[in-house]
């Protein structure tokens, strides 16, 4: 970290960023295919035959 800042500070603002700082993520799960519950009632996942 004082690497990166003093390399910001030395050549501007928001020259170098950590990997993920200021990626949106534009996409959504598709809320159709998560049941309500999916993470705590063993009903809801799904059978495979």
């Amino acid at each position: 970290m004082l690497t990166l800042d003093q390399l910001n500070k030395s050549m501007g603002k928001g020259t170098v960023k950590v990997a993920a700082e200021g990626v949106s993520h534009t996409w959504e799960p598709k809320a159709e295919y998560v049941p309500p519950c999916y993470t705590t009632r063993i009903e809801d996942v799904l059978k495979v035959r």
